[in-house]
């Protein structure tokens, strides 16, 4: 391990129980299908691909489970269901104010970016089309989304990094290599986003100037380096999958 780096084994498992644990508590709500049917409770105690999103202020958490999207106090309690149970809403995130939640669902034959007021009200659309648009994260100032999506077409099928403006709806291309770049992270500046790629046959951080374009390599592992974040000093978090599992490293 070299010096300032952190290594936490097994962090995103703890994080992903953390989430999990508090939907014992919670009362299922009432879903009534067209025609006959009967409402059928029941507690789940663990969740896998889930994603987790901490509000600003600590108190709250947004996780994707089974489709649906659930807030959970922080601290433990009843988890409340937002959004409605048939969009297949995945990888929510707060919004720096902490007033929005951004997520991506599946509601109209394609996944499309979505946001949504903090308490599940007042959910609209922001991306639509013949693509597949997901993984979005909000810029530092609250004003842009970054995500990726296959929206490129004209024969190429991978995914790059996109950009949308959430007042105007104006969408930018970041990244065009015929690789495959996802999970979009800002810096706490918002001159850059980070992402990983599979450039040059490998699974690496890469990380994208927005004033020039300039792309450049920031970390490389034995194995495969996903899932970047940057930390509001600038510490660069990831995730290593290799023969002996996945950890999670800090530079």
């Amino acid at each position: 391990m070299s010096a300032g780096r952190t290594v936490w084994a097994g962090a995103v498992s703890v994080l992903a129980m953390m989430a999990a644990a508090p939907f014992a508590a919670a009362q299922a709500p009432s879903l009534t299908p067209p025609g006959q049917g009967q409402t059928i409770g029941f507690d789940v105690h663990e969740g896998t691909s889930m994603s987790v999103s901490a509000s600003p202020d600590g108190r709250t958490m947004v996780v994707d489970l089974q489709g649906s999207l659930w807030l959970i106090p922080a601290k433990g309690g009843a988890a409340k269901r937002v959004g409605d149970y048939f969009s297949d809403a995945r990888q929510p995130v707060w919004s720096p104010d902490g007033k929005t939640i951004a997520y991506f669902a599946y509601r109209d034959g394609n996944y499309d970016l979505w946001i949504m007021d903090a308490d599940g009200g007042n959910a609209r659309q922001l991306t639509s089309g013949t693509f597949d648009d997901r993984e979005p994260a909000w810029s530092p100032d609250g004003k842009t989304i970054a995500f990726s999506s296959d929206r490129a077409g004209k024969g190429d099928p991978s995914y790059n990094i996109w950009t949308i403006d959430v007042a105007t709806g104006a969408v930018a291309q970041v990244t065009s290599d015929p690789s495959e770049d996802r999970l979009p992270t800002w810096s706490p500046d918002g001159k850059t986003i980070a992402y990983s790629s599979t450039r040059d046959s490998k699974s690496a951080i890469w990380a994208t100037n927005l004033a020039d374009g300039t792309e450049r390599l920031l970390k490389e592992a034995v194995g495969k380096a996903d899932a970047p974040s940057y930390g509001p000093k600038g510490q660069l978090a990831y995730v290593v999958a290799d023969a002996q599992g996945s950890h999670l490293e800090i530079d």
